[in-house]
């Protein structure tokens, strides 16, 4: 028999790189094993209040065929410098890969700086001037809100990779979070295409004075044809920075409204001011033109900042948040798999899971853990 006991403590983070809490509830632990068997072993990016490089819509810069995939990840919420993010990128060959990292200036008017290490290699560094910017790897939009753009394809980072962001001067300098978007080829993989859209569009109402009027609306456009008969699955990934919880915004692709599970109003509904989501387009797939549209709603700032489209020969399975579901191991084995686990949800700071594994030699295993921080 094996027993695993999962022990969580105030301030630290063994499950989630968030998870800071007193008392966890620990959900079932399921250890997956597998056995041989069981017997034997861009555009302008000057500063504008409404939007960079445009007020109404993302910027498309980057659109193609590969073999392989792209991946898209990120997070984790708004903190403070240095700021550190964590990646796992498939193998392969990366044929185009950015970074973008999201920053809270605190005003249009404060000017500071920031450096980036990817990889263990040091970005350069870049000056943050606020309403004076004219960087063109920077999008400064709204109160000091940046949106800030690193290529990083000569890095060539595959597998566990860390961005390390540090930023000084008179901003707030915050961090909303960091993106990694990569064209990866892969030798055995199927047809994916893609569209990658970017930019920092600042959608607002009239605020208190009115002096900006309002900005409710933009657009990702995806263009091109789309045979739709080739494709089986399509994603949608967007991100958002400055979203407030509880207040309404709404999000469409070809007029159809998206819904984060049966969360149709607030999908831009963090309370870390950061938002990372996909969705399942499939059904509304057009094969002349694709848009997806992002509405200000109830918001009093909101910044979408970031809209992938990718069309799969493959379906995928997806899981109830709305994330694909990808496949980590398939194979032949002379002996079986085992799946053990479980005995419900307790409160408490620590957790014992019990397994009795068959004989034989493990060739593959995973133990999974899932926790919720009390409210």
């Amino acid at each position: 028999m094996v027993s695993i006991s999962v022990k969580t403590e105030t301030g630290k983070m063994p499950i989630f790189y968030n998870l800071s809490i007193e008392q966890c509830i620990c959900l079932p632990i399921t250890l997956i094993l597998v056995m041989l068997s069981f017997t034997v072993p861009p555009a302008s990016a000057d500063y504008n209040y409404d939007g960079v490089p445009f007020t109404d819509q993302l910027d498309g810069v980057k659109q193609g065929i590969i073999k392989g995939g792209v991946y898209v990840d990120g997070g984790h919420g708004v903190g403070p410098s240095p700021y550190t993010q964590s990646f796992n990128v498939p193998e392969g060959t990366v044929e185009w890969a950015q970074l973008y990292v999201g920053v809270w200036g605190g005003s249009e008017v404060k000017t500071g700086s920031i450096a980036v290490t990817f990889n263990n290699e040091e970005l350069e560094t870049l000056e943050l001037k606020g309403e004076a910017d004219t960087n063109p790897n920077v999008y400064c939009s709204g109160h000091g809100v940046y949106w800030i753009v690193y290529d990083v394809t000569g890095n060539q980072a595959t597998g566990p990779v860390d961005a390390v962001v540090t930023t000084s001067g008179d901003i707030d300098g915050r961090v909303y979070g960091v993106v990694l978007v990569a064209v990866i080829e892969e030798e055995e993989g199927t047809e994916v295409q893609y569209w990658i859209n970017e930019g920092n569009v600042n959608l607002h109402g009239p605020g208190w004075s009115g002096e900006h009027g309002t900005n409710d609306e933009a657009v990702a456009e995806f263009d091109g044809t789309v045979d739709v008969d080739t494709f089986a699955a399509a994603r949608l990934a967007v991100v958002y920075l400055t979203g407030t919880s509880g207040l309404n915004d709404y999000l469409y692709f070809n007029d159809e409204k998206l819904c984060d599970r049966d969360n149709c109003d607030d999908i831009a509904n963090s309370k870390q001011s950061f938002d990372i989501k996909t969705f399942d387009v499939t059904d509304h797939l057009d094969k002349k033109a694709n848009k997806a549209k992002f509405e200000l709603g109830d918001e009093d700032y909101l910044h979408p900042v970031l809209a992938v489209l990718t069309l799969h020969t493959e379906a995928e399975g997806w899981s109830q948040d709305g994330v694909p579901l990808h496949t980590i191991e398939h194979g032949t084995v002379n002996g079986g798999i085992y799946v053990g686990g479980g005995h419900g949800m307790e409160y408490t700071t620590t957790y014992t899971q019990n397994f009795t594994i068959p004989n034989g030699t493990v060739k593959w295993a995973r133990l999974y853990v899932s926790a919720k921080d009390t409210p």
